[in-house]
């Protein structure tokens, strides 16, 4: 039995929260509010992540950018080993490398799947299955609330299409379902975010996920691991490949 979309953001921390995995065809969804009332994040139901991806062929991982996502301070040592091989203007592969990894974003929300909206027994064997030993961290019946990560096409598809709806798209009782259609797999994926109809039917659910706790950080040793093995590496200190 394999349970691929349960996570938990750090081995000391019992806060456990469920990834939607958008399906081929269409797929429904209600956005829901902000997760905090702290600033920067109280008035938004989104928190930006950009990530750098395919920074080794030795490593799938993506690495948080800490320069450009906001409220992650730190300095990118990604970046800045962009940087340096940015300089390099001669080779048209380290351009193109540069530019393949630079950091891209993704948009963290919590939705409920209007397809599969509250948790179930299913729910309840596959956390089980896959953490034996912690309480269940959500109610059988309740609203499964999980988290997405929107592309940035479907991103600002619902932004433009929220100028023109009268409500917060993301208010639980004046919001409106989202409609969007799956294509393709991989690097073929693509989105179709359908236009905002109406009101839909109000969402109640018990808490949802703290999206800032979604964020995982890699210790700076390993990111100086994954650093070394890449061809940006070489290609900062010998100039070319």
């Amino acid at each position: 039995m394999k349970n691929p979309t349960w996570k938990h953001n750090l081995p000391e921390n019992e806060e456990f929260f469920h990834w939607f995995k958008p399906k081929q065809g269409k797929n429904t969804i209600r956005i829901l509010p902000s997760w905090t009332n702290q600033d920067p994040f109280a008035k938004q139901f989104w928190l930006e992540v950009r990530n750098h991806w395919s920074v080794s062929s030795t490593t799938k991982t993506p690495i948080v950018c800490t320069e450009t996502t906001p409220g992650v301070p730190g300095e990118c040592p990604v970046c800045a080993l962009i940087n340096r091989v940015a300089k390099n203007t001669s080779s048209k592969y380290a351009q193109e490398r540069c530019n393949q990894v630079r950091p891209s974003p993704s948009y963290y929300l919590n939705v409920i799947d209007r397809d599969d909206p509250t948790w179930l027994v299913r729910d309840t064997a596959l956390f089980k299955y896959a953490h034996p030993n912690i309480p269940l961290p959500f109610r059988l019946g309740a609203a499964k609330v999980q988290a997405f990560s929107a592309s940035p096409s479907v991103f600002k598809a619902i932004m433009a299409q929220q100028k023109n709806y009268p409500a917060p798209i993301s208010d639980p009782l004046q919001g409106a379902d989202v409609v969007f259609y799956r294509s393709g797999s991989g690097h073929t994926t693509r989105y179709k975010v359908a236009p905002f109809v109406r009101c839909s039917m109000a969402v109640h659910y018990d808490k949802l996920n703290n999206l800032e706790n979604l964020i995982s950080l890699l210790p700076l040793a390993q990111i100086r691991k994954i650093l070394a093995a890449s061809d940006l590496h070489k290609l900062a200190n010998l100039g070319k490949l």
